[in-house]
């Protein structure tokens, strides 16, 4: 309805994804649908080796999911997509598919140095993997469409390198 309307007026038009719209108890059980429960084990680990109750892109069956969330989205019609990075971060953690390939390719446990600049950037490639997909999907839709679909995103500039975000890799 909304996109309709904004298109009788002649105006742009972008969807708006909520990169971790996970959320913690009591709303748990109403907010967070089929597919959280169903991979409640690929929730974020904490460095204080807690659980935290967002999902984690570290996990394939994450990042597929989200993105079909998006490609949905896509179908109906706007002209570009906006992913929020504002609401709930982090996006990875101490995840094993992270510790697993840290440890695999440079003999060293992230636990012990979890400031270290090759461990910052292995969670960053995760989420720079992750906007890239998007933009290969916005990238065909706008084939598809004969238009240029817009991709922009909302993040702390303060702290956006805490929380695995490479932004200026995702500008070049």
């Amino acid at each position: 309805v909304v996109i309709n309307r904004c298109r009788e007026m002649d105006l742009p038009i972008h969807v708006s994804f909520r990169m971790n719209a996970n959320y913690a108890p009591p709303s748990a059980k109403t907010m967070n649908g089929r597919q959280y429960w169903d991979n409640y084990d690929c929730r974020i680990l904490n460095h204080n080796k807690e659980y935290n109750y967002r999902l984690s892109y570290a996990y394939p069956q994450v990042r597929k999911y989200r993105l079909a969330v998006i490609k949905e989205g896509l179908s109906y019609g706007p002209d570009g997509l906006n992913l929020d990075f504002l609401r709930h971060p982090p996006f990875v953690g101490f995840d094993k598919p992270l510790v697993d390939a840290f440890q695999s390719k440079y003999g060293a446990d992230p636990f012990e140095n979890p400031r270290d600049p090759r461990w910052l950037a292995m969670q960053a490639e995760v989420m720079t993997g992750f906007v890239r997909s998007v933009r290969q999907v916005l990238n065909a839709e706008s084939s598809r469409l004969g238009r240029k679909m817009i991709l922009t995103a909302a993040f702390d500039y303060s702290g956006y390198r805490d929380q695995a975000l490479d932004v200026e890799r995702w500008v070049k």
